[in-house]
């Protein structure tokens, strides 16, 4: 390591991947001739380098890198900066780096030459207190990384397809499933067989590069032309233009980064990690924690039983048809696990020889084993924005698993949901991953709360209820205690059992590899995860409170709802509620988010003035007049109108962005008029059940709302009337959307009295939703009819939208009879509609004219 000291300039050259960087420290005294200093450096500089670094107190003021003022020596370090073509890493809307008594500036530079400048990122200036005027900077300095080790990974638009089944076939197709070997090693040779048959088909693609006959040296003269206006363009934009676009540029880059580094991570004790290997197992251990908490006597009795399987009959076989159906939903260019495998490469195999995987999964089952390759996963760590880089709680945890092991965790997943569902051990106040149920559900279950305690003249309260990281917290012996209380089939429990032991994850980093065992939460991404966290939330939604407290669940969100006639008995029950929620959860092993937790009050007939004020666990409670409940903002006046103006303001933020990609990028009204009835009218009827009572003020609001988006569809002028905008883009007005949404939601509810438009719909012609349970394994095939008598017509249906004009058709064919009939339908029809008037009409001529073939 070279060095070079002077009085103000320091230097040390250090070798990063080959390259010799010249790293200097600089300190400029005001009162000393700033030539010195700028002589010392350009010694410095003579020193054989790759890459240059600087950093120092100059004591110079300049506006390129911050502030408005530039005085003598900010001039001169700025000729300097060119002369050498350096670059200047200082963020000019940063914060004053110098803030003393005297007051504050811009007078510390980091500089660095331009091949450096594109690997360094995240420059600021840090909030921390130092022991001096000056803030600290930090920055990031991206020196490359190792190749890392990767997995190959196969999916068919790589392969051969001709290749790909003949290796495929000659190394699966003749295996037969021999139940006496280790499954194990069984299944380690069918997937490296599999993988084996990827590797020989691999499409080999050699780059041709072709001369372009017509590219004519006039072309390029003329790109050249053209390259030249452009940068004259830029150049000729404004101070203020380039002021106000560059931290949007660089908001906009961050994403975008070509590379990822990773960054120190802060550990428990508040200090930083120093190494990459460091900085990974903190991340594991804070992601996937061991169980280590110590057990009191009930949870000790817990854990030292949970293993015991239940006296109960086996659950019968996998089918064929249930094993191929499983197989059938894995998503086929979902990234794969640990083994490479894409979906579409494990359909391909599994329909080369069915029977081995249903045999294989099945002696699974019966030996109640989940095989060990499948329950090891990699990990990969997605940045959440505006988080500290080094919390390690910035990164949302992602498990890639094979899709073999996700095939048989969806099979044991569903055989638990029939038994739970059937046997009606799931409470029914939990309103995710439970089906027929939605947030809609839950958001009218609250206010019904609320209208019956209205209607019995008492003050209620919800209070929102977060589990921190529920889902990383799931604790495996009280899902398995709670699987034998439930009478869960004695296979399926060793399956479960077998799935929660002996678990492992990942994590590569170039060339570092972190392995960590753990004990406690459920994989993400498994199908499984959300069933074990709806067994350890079920106990909480079964607990005995006082009268008038209820609580209902949506996944990881509790709301805890009290009614009282007086405000001090509110606050009497919720302590009581949340002390016994507070058990719940150090007996479950999870915890409570204090930050998050929120209360909205409501008056037995309406606005509460004096709303009481409580606490959890010593945390003052945090009370709201609205609350976001799913979605829905739940205003303590329950009229919508808070919901309508956040739902306004998102749509205004959205349109402002659609207005500029119509001009920057041609979008027409037509695109524009599609982009709003599948997206931005979704996002005005999100829910409407639970917020739309179709007011005057409502319809008001929400037709203001819709107007901004008619303007944008159709460009017409602002005095335009907004009857003429709905009739002109054809968009049907908002209120009569929200009515037939509200309608088609009570329809599907079997409410009573279902009207619209103040026109009650009788029967309405729907699918229902119909609480019907049947076993998984015992749902028979379609069979379907082969014979091809060509005295049967064939008949083909179409429907179609083209140039904004919507249509339906069908024909027939047979050996008698031939016919083509179409039909024209109103603009506003969507593709949908025309294919289901096609079938409709189709329906309709078979049975006028055909009406005994089958």
């Amino acid at each position: 390591m070279r060095v070079f000291a002077k009085n103000n300039v320091v230097g040390v050259i250090t070798k990063i991947r080959g390259k010799s960087v010249l790293v200097v420290s600089v300190y400029s005294p005001p009162k000393e001739d700033f030539r010195t200093t700028l002589s010392e450096l350009d010694n410095c500089l003579t020193l054989p380098h790759d890459r240059i670094i600087i950093c120092g107190d100059f004591n110079a003021k300049s506006p390129v890198w911050g502030g408005q003022e530039e005085d003598e020596r900010g001039r001169q370090l700025l000729e300097f900066i060119l002369a050498r073509s350096l670059v200047v890493l200082n963020d000019d809307g940063s914060l004053p780096i110098f803030d003393g008594h005297q007051g504050n500036s811009w007078i510390d530079v980091s500089i660095c030459d331009p091949l450096l400048f594109d690997n360094v990122s995240k420059w600021k200036v840090d909030l921390e207190p130092t022991g001096s005027d000056h803030k600290s900077v930090s920055f990031s300095l991206y020196t490359g990384k190792k190749p890392s080790i990767k997995t190959p990974r196969f999916t068919l638009e790589q392969l051969d397809p001709l290749l790909f089944n003949s290796h495929l076939s000659s190394a699966i197709s003749g295996l037969k499933f021999n139940r006496f070997h280790s499954l194990d090693s069984t299944l380690d040779q069918y997937v490296t067989a599999i993988q084996g048959a990827c590797r020989k088909s691999i499409i080999v693609k050699t780059a041709v590069r072709k001369k372009q006959r017509w590219w004519t040296k006039q072309l390029e003269i003329l790109r050249s032309d053209v390259r030249r206006a452009k940068r004259k363009l830029y150049k000729a934009r404004g101070a203020q233009d380039r002021a106000f676009l560059r931290p949007r540029l660089k908001q906009a880059e961050a994403p975008n980064k070509a590379h990822f580094q990773l960054n120190s991570v802060r550990k428990e004790d508040g200090s930083l990690t120093s190494t990459i290997e460091e900085a990974l197992t903190e991340l594991l251990r804070y992601h996937f924690p061991d169980d280590v908490s110590q057990d009191s006597p009930a949870q000790a009795d817990i854990r030292r039983n949970s293993r015991v399987p239940p006296n109960t009959s086996d659950d019968s076989p996998f089918s064929q048809l249930e094993v191929e159906t499983a197989v059938g939903e894995i998503k086929s260019k979902k990234a794969p696990g640990p083994d490479g495998l894409y979906g579409d490469v494990v359909k391909a195999a599994f329909a080369m020889n069915p029977k081995f995987l249903v045999d294989l999964f099945n002696c699974c089952l019966e030996r109640g084993y989940f095989p060990k390759r499948w329950r090891t996963a990699q990990l990969v760590l997605f940045n959440k924005p505006k988080k500290d880089d080094t919390d390690p709680s910035a990164f949302r945890p992602i498990c890639m698993l094979d899709a073999l092991g996700k095939v048989l965790d969806k099979l044991v997943t569903k055989r638990l949901y029939f038994h739970l569902l059937s046997h009606q051990h799931l409470h029914g106040m939990q309103f995710e991953f439970m089906p027929g149920k939605s947030a809609t559900d839950a958001v009218l279950e609250l206010k019904s709360w609320i209208h019956t305690a209205r209607a019995e003249e008492k003050h209620s309260v919800i209070i929102s209820l977060d589990i921190q990281s529920a889902f990383s917290r799931v604790w495996w012996p009280l899902v398995l205690r709670n699987l034998h209380q439930m009478d869960c089939p004695k296979n399926i429990f060793r399956m479960v059992a077998s799935f929660l032991e002996d678990r492992s994850v990942s994590f590569s980093y170039g060339e570092e590899v972190s392995t960590k065992p753990y004990s406690i939460g459920c994989p993400q991404g498994s199908n499984s995860g959300p069933l074990l966290w709806l067994l350890i939330a079920n106990d909480a939604l079964h607990l005995t409170f006082e009268d008038d407290v209820k609580i209902l669940a949506y996944a990881d969100d509790f709301y805890l709802f009290v009614a009282a006639s007086g405000k001090h008995t509110i606050q009497k029950k919720v302590r009581t509620a949340l002390s016994t929620l507070e058990q719940w959860s150090q007996g479950a092993k999870v915890q409570f988010a204090h930050s998050k937790t929120e209360l909205i009050p409501f008056g037995k007939k309406g606005r509460m003035k004096h709303p009481p004020y409580c606490s959890f666990s010593g945390k003052a409670i945090k009370l709201n007049r609205c609350m976001r409940v799913l979605g829905v903002i739940l205003d303590d006046g329950l009229n919508g109108m808070a919901h309508i103006n956040h739902v306004g303001d998102r749509m205004s933020r959205i349109l402002n962005r659609l207005t500029i990609a119509k001009t920057r990028r041609g979008l027409s009204g037509r695109v524009l008029k599609v982009l709003y009835k599948r997206a931005l009218e979704r996002l005005l009827v999100y829910s409407v059940p639970a917020w739309w009572t179709g007011t005057v003020r409502q319809v008001a609001k929400l037709t203001s709302i819709q107007r901004k988006a008619l303007l944008a569809v159709t460009g017409a002028f602002r005095t335009t009337s907004t009857i003429a905008l709905q009739v002109t883009s054809g968009i049907e007005p908002i209120d009569l959307v929200c009515e037939k949404e509200q309608a088609m939601y009570w329809a599907k509810h079997r409410a009573p009295v279902v009207s619209f438009l103040g026109v009650g719909l009788g029967n309405p012609n729907l699918d229902l939703y119909h609480e019907t349970w049947q076993h998984p394994g015992g749902i028979p095939a379609v069979s379907w009819d082969r014979d091809s008598r060509r005295h049967i017509p064939a008949i083909y249906t179409d429907g179609s939208k083209i140039d904004g004009q919507v249509g339906a058709a069908f024909c027939i064919t047979s050996a008698d009879t031939s016919g083509e009939y179409q039909f024209r339908l109103q603009d506003h029809c969507s593709v949908f509609q025309a294919e289901l008037v096609a079938i409709q009409q189709a329906l309709q001529w078979k049975r006028a004219n055909s009406p005994t073939d089958n």
